[in-house]
């Protein structure tokens, strides 16, 4: 699976979500919601909370 096939995965699973820099995000994935992500939202274009959709861009990095 690409970079972006994985990032649409998981747009599509936290779409309606209001998140907030700092929130972490529980991802499931794999068959049947074996496998957990944890997600950590690192920073937003605006202040304060925010509702993922089908347009917000997503990015994610390997943690340090």
């Amino acid at each position: 699976m690409s970079k972006s096939e994985v990032l649409d995965v998981v747009r599509q699973r936290i779409i309606g979500r209001p998140v907030a820099p700092g929130d972490i995000v529980p991802v499931q994935s794999g068959r049947m919601g074996l496998t957990t992500l944890l997600l950590t939202v690192e920073k937003t274009d605006r202040d304060g909370p925010i509702r993922i959709t089908s347009e917000t861009k997503v990015n994610i990095e390997a943690s340090k």
